[in-house]
């Protein structure tokens, strides 16, 4: 007897799919994980892991992915077209540094890994080499590391094989780099201190790292970071923190998930901390615990305001925040979600001024928040109660009908207009990293890059936190 096993076509196409077909698994995507497609549902799993995870509820994740197949899927080497055709043609150290700092983020298009290795195969000499990374101000086989798998090739030769072919040696191997303020000087220490003259070739004491700094750094390297406790090194594990850090965040936190360039997401805090100003005195027991994120600023117990955007306004500036005020009491507004959030938002972005502060370790941060829907509440509230602790008083900056007491804003700091808080809770190669929450995601964010387009609006200085390193060399408290 014949046995007849009856199909229907659905479950034809996922045997052919399953069974027939092998299973494509897509590895350069990104340089944690692998992921792969089964049956119309996209699984990932960590690169050193075997467990394969659905990714189904994750519908941003997996649009990025399959744009970045497509676009892998649709770009060939195209060597006529622009970048390669310039990298192709004798291209000058400055190019080749521009196209690898482009390359992350995008904005040459999807294909960013492609364009990185290109670049970093134009690279012919070691003095190229040097001269690529003075450009970047940072070694360029670990800035490309921190955005692409160095080991994937794309379309010519990997990153890591050609950095093997211009020095011969595995790159996690090499010697730490110094950052490029430190580089003449460990050149003058090598001949200064050590007497060597010869090792740094004719060109001496440059500040340029070259292959004689190189061959100098494999003989006095060790020797020089020991004897030079505030030397700042290119090593990922140049990361600096609190000593006061709270235990329970560490698990978030390693040097190589902070980025100095960019917002980096730590994760879903598993304990409850419900308000940004909560997280703050939650990361660090010595931060003091601050109701809202704009009665903050004038809380002296924060220590003295070294920064502030909304300090010495313009007349001007000033009237219109009591138009605004008297707006939002005429209609009875002050609310979260208010019908005038988003004119006082526009208002409170104008006042915005870049940071004129080097910050430091335990600084806290009064952030501006584009996103947020407490723009209004904020104005509203700051301008009833400037002390953050004293409900005793209304309205002292502005009069019954809104017009502004301008002598009252010339004598003090003025009110606080940010809707969010963080602290300057590390310090990675030499950049202030902010530490922040939004509905308990934690963030770990560089100045010029807070997530959601934040910006830095004032700083408070506490200055009793002791940084600590996190591992690798020690570092002074004053680092800029």
């Amino acid at each position: 007897m014949k046995l007849v096993i009856k199909i229907n076509e659905s479950q034809l196409n996922r045997l052919v799919d399953k069974v027939l077909i092998k299973e494509q698994v897509y590895t350069n995507i990104d340089k944690s994980y692998d992921y792969k497609k089964n049956n119309g549902v996209w699984f990932a799993k960590n690169k050193t892991g075997n467990r394969w995870i659905d990714i189904s509820k994750y519908p941003d994740s997996i649009k990025t992915i399959e744009s970045k197949i497509k676009s892998k899927n649709n770009k060939s080497y195209t060597p006529d077209k622009f970048p390669y055709n310039k990298l192709n043609d004798n291209p000058s150290t400055k190019f080749m540094a521009w196209t690898i700092k482009k390359s992350d983020g995008g904005y040459l298009g999807n294909d960013t890994e492609a364009y990185a290795e290109a670049a970093f195969n134009a690279i012919k000499t070691p003095q190229q080499y040097s001269e690529v990374a003075k450009y970047l101000n940072e070694d360029p086989y670990t800035f490309i590391s921190t955005f692409m798998d160095t080991k994937t090739r794309y379309h010519t030769k990997s990153v890591h094989d050609r950095y093997v072919e211009l020095y011969g040696t595995e790159p996690d191997k090499r010697p730490k780099q110094l950052k490029p303020n430190n580089v003449k000087d460990f050149q003058l220490w090598v001949i200064n201190t050590k007497k060597d003259k010869t090792i740094l070739g004719k060109f001496g004491a440059d500040g340029d790292w070259g292959a004689n700094s190189v061959k100098a750094w494999y003989k006095y390297g060790n020797e020089y970071l020991k004897t030079n406790k505030n030397v700042v090194t290119n090593d990922k594990s140049n990361l600096i923190v609190s000593k006061t850090l709270n235990p329970d965040y560490k698990k978030y936190i390693s040097p190589n998930k902070i980025n100095p360039r960019k917002s980096n997401y730590l994760g879903k805090l598993d304990f409850g901390v419900d308000t940004c100003a909560a997280f703050v005195h939650s990361v660090d027991s010595e931060m003091p615990f601050v109701g809202d994120a704009w009665l903050a600023y004038n809380n002296t117990d924060l220590g003295p305001l070294v920064f502030s955007s909304f300090k010495d306004l313009s007349p001007d500036n000033i009237k219109k925040l009591g138009e605004m005020y008297a707006l939002i009491k005429k209609n009875n507004g002050g609310q979260k979600n208010g019908k005038f959030n988003n004119q006082v938002g526009s208002l409170v972005k104008s006042f915005i001024k870049p940071v004129n502060t080097t910050l430091q370790i335990g600084d806290f941060i009064g952030m501006y928040n584009p996103g947020s829907h407490n723009h209004e509440k904020a104005l509203y509230q700051a301008s009833q109660n400037p002390k953050w602790y004293n409900f005793a008083y209304e309205n002292p900056y502005f009069t019954k009908d809104g017009k502004p007491n301008v002598d009252l804003f010339k004598d003090n700091d003025g009110i606080g207009l940010n809707t969010h808080v963080g602290m300057v809770g590390a310090i990675k190669d030499g950049v202030p990293i902010i530490y922040h929450s939004e509905d308990g995601r934690f963030y770990a964010d560089p100045v010029n890059n807070i997530v959601g387009g934040g910006k830095v609006a004032w700083v408070r200085r506490l200055g009793s936190l002791e940084p600590v390193a996190y591992s690798g060399p020690t570092i002074n408290k004053s680092i800029t």
